[in-house]
């Protein structure tokens, strides 16, 4: 947020974000495996339960929550057991078949229609237990509406979907850190819209801290639009004014408030580049240089846990 940096804080910020980073990997390698079984068709045809299995696939690979083993790995594991994949659906045959896959988790499922509308029913079912942890259900009326439908699915069933969160409670990433040039926070979702962000900064000469409020205006997969809210208790230590070809030095007080436009690029659902820009008004008493409106550019990272 302020161009310059203490000295002795250059070696705070690389050592966060390391830190961050070997936090993402923990996370990555934490990841359950799992597989979807080709979902049985009730009055649909074969191929149509099967494209609805691969869309769904595929959307859950982009949730980043699990490792999803390829269709074609799987046909080949299976194949090789002798193992008979038609008609399984029940929670029994999804255990055997994920001991067999060597996965912690199995989505089994159906694909029906009735009176013209199509309904997706999953199962999402844990492997050592055979106990069906979630059970989810979508309807669409056309078949180029499979990738809205599955998209909804996988939200559901792995993913940060609305009804997951009303069922489970919260069970969505809440809180989080965030590290930039040069500060750090604790962020708290109150919302998928809303979070609130605690900030301390310091550079060469001013030191802050103090609250932001960010509002997520538009999200899809990859980035989330926000615009952000911010006010801070400051201190500036430097050059006050040339008094007479002399550099006056002093330390004040004082606020500062700006509103920001900008996005998160997401590497994971946890993990994001921060940038934004914006006005910022700083007001540190009379005759001080420091004073007025100035245009800032903030960059970071965010960790959710």
């Amino acid at each position: 947020m302020f161009r310059p940096m203490i000295r002795g804080k250059r070696i705070l910020l690389p050592f966060l974000f390391v830190s961050l980073l070997s936090c993402l990997l923990a996370a990555q390698e934490n990841k359950p495996n799992l597989a979807v079984m080709d979902f049985s068709g009730k009055n649909v045809s074969a191929i149509d339960a099967s494209v609805f299995s691969d869309i769904l696939r595929t959307e859950i690979v982009n949730q980043n929550t699990v490792n999803v083993v390829d269709k074609a790995n799987m046909d080949k594991i299976l194949s090789e057991a002798a193992f008979q994949q038609t008609g399984c659906t029940s929670s029994e045959c999804a255990a055997q078949v994920g001991k067999i896959l060597n996965v912690q988790k199995m989505i089994v499922g159906s694909l029906s229609k009735i009176e013209g509308t199509y309904c997706a029913n999953a199962n999402y079912v844990d492997v050592e237990t055979g106990k069906i942890e979630r059970s989810e259900t979508v309807t669409c009326d056309k078949v180029k509406e499979f990738y809205t439908a599955a998209n909804d699915l996988a939200k559901r069933l792995v993913g940060e979907g609305e009804d997951r969160r009303a069922k489970h409670g919260m069970n969505w990433d809440w809180l989080g850190v965030g590290v930039g040039n040069p500060y750090v926070s604790l962020i708290f979702n109150v919302s998928k819209k809303l979070s609130i962000e605690p900030r301390y900064a310091a550079g060469d000469t001013i030191t802050a801290g103090g609250l932001r409020i960010n509002y997520t205006f538009k999200s899809d997969r990859k980035i989330d639009l926000y615009t952000a809210l911010e006010y801070y208790s400051i201190t500036f230590n430097g050059l006050d004014r040339i008094d007479n070809g002399v550099e006056i030095y002093k330390s004040t007080s004082g606020q500062m408030a700006g509103i920001y436009f900008g996005g998160i690029y997401k590497f994971s659902r946890k993990f994001g580049f921060c940038l934004d820009i914006g006005p910022s008004y700083i007001v540190l008493g009379q005759n001080t240089q420091v004073s007025g409106i100035e245009f800032v550019v903030n960059t970071g990272f965010k960790f959710m846990f």
